[in-house]
């Protein structure tokens, strides 16, 4: 289920950055995780599916993810960036409402 296209995106990325933000896609999303998709496998550019989430902004996958207990203190990986954290790129791209959820969250480390 973490199969990569040519850019590395793995269905979990495919649904986020195509799905239309909507119960079923939050369904698609959640059956995907059971069947084992990796919501911590790096497309080319270093992003996670976490991570494309937050620097979009989509904070009903944040809150969603937020529940399901993913591990939000993990760096990007890109070739010439310095790696960031999901609350990284929400504080970088103004998303105010994923910073939010990210610091309510007991998973986010606030000193990384």
């Amino acid at each position: 289920m973490s199969l990569q296209e040519e850019n590395g995106w793995t269905p979990l990325i495919m649904t986020v950055l195509f799905g239309s933000r909507d119960d079923l896609t939050m369904k698609l999303l959640k059956k995907l995780l059971d069947l084992g998709s990796d919501p911590y496998k790096v497309s080319k550019i270093g992003y996670s599916v976490i991570h494309l989430s937050a620097n979009l902004g989509f904070f009903m996958y944040i809150k969603e993810f937020v529940s399901w207990d993913l591990n939000f203190n993990k760096f990007t990986e890109p070739a010439n960036e310095i790696p960031k954290t999901s609350l990284h790129l929400a504080i970088q791209f103004n998303k105010a409402r994923v910073v939010s959820e990210l610091i309510k969250s007991d998973t986010i480390d606030l000193f990384i």
